[in-house]
């Protein structure tokens, strides 16, 4: 599952809007915004890229892209 609070921390701290990840990934604003917000899924391709436009360290793609939250309290 994304980390959608830190997606869109980054997209504010680098002055960027969903539509130009959108324009980058080659998707729809629709498409692209129920990505970020985790209601559609997001292919490993598109993770990669939208690591790549936001400056996403290798270190940090897990942080950003495979959030254990859902929920739900052990």
């Amino acid at each position: 599952m994304i980390n959608t609070k830190e997606i869109k921390k980054l997209l504010i701290d680098k002055s960027m809007t969903i539509n130009d990840v959108a324009v980058y990934i080659g998707k729809s604003y629709s498409n692209t915004n129920l990505k970020l917000n985790g209601k559609a899924p997001m292919t490993l391709n598109e993770a990669e890229k939208i690591q790549s436009l936001l400056g996403i360290e290798d270190c940090d793609f897990g942080f950003y892209f495979f959030s254990h939250s859902r929920g739900v309290k052990l």
